[in-house]
């Protein structure tokens, strides 16, 4: 629905396919930096040369008190702030990501509470696929860029993403590069 032009009468399957859609980037979003944080933690102790194991559906990252989209995103920031100086372009991510995760979390606990009314009629049906809409393109963005830290961190570790077997990591590859289609 994101690519297309909003419908005059919204129906209610079209609103839930644009909320799925938006979780669905969510989702993507939260598991790329949940990799980032993997990679980033195993891959400086892989001897040079070898594929790096990890159990990515272990209990992850727990000393660094994250496990959801909005942790990885404060504990990035963290680290770029105690790295010193940071420039406009890497602060004005920073803030779409930190938007992202708050924007994660509406959707997923009080979207659809807040929307009650809206949900009832034609009229907010459309001002709800816009508002989705304007989600999804953020979400993509967003998700473009957490995918491209996953694939910088291999890179400068020397390794192609098709050295991690793992099947997490390459299911989250595959629904990464679906979200940009």
């Amino acid at each position: 629905m994101s690519n297309l032009e909003i419908p005059q009468t919204a129906s209610r399957n079209e609103v839930f396919a644009s909320y799925g859609e938006a979780l669905f980037l969510a989702q993507s979003m939260e598991s790329g930096m949940q990799i980032f944080y993997w990679l980033d933690k195993v891959l400086p102790d892989t001897p040079p040369g070898k594929a790096p194991r990890i159990d990515f559906t272990a209990e992850p990252l727990s000393e660094l008190n994250m496990n959801s989209l909005g942790g990885y995103v404060r504990q990035f920031r963290r680290e770029l702030m105690e790295e010193g100086t940071v420039d406009i372009e890497t602060r004005s991510i920073m803030r779409k990501l930190e938007q992202a995760a708050s924007d994660r979390n509406i959707l997923v606990h009080s979207y659809w509470w807040d929307r009650a009314l809206l949900f009832g009629t034609s009229q907010g049906r459309n001002e709800m696929l816009k508002e989705l809409s304007g989600l999804i393109t953020r979400f993509r963005y967003c998700n473009a860029i957490i995918r491209h830290l996953v694939l910088l961190c291999l890179g400068n570790f020397g390794l192609s993403p098709e050295k991690i077997d793992s099947p997490e990591f390459q299911g989250y590859l595959v629904m990464s590069d679906q979200d940009s289609h």
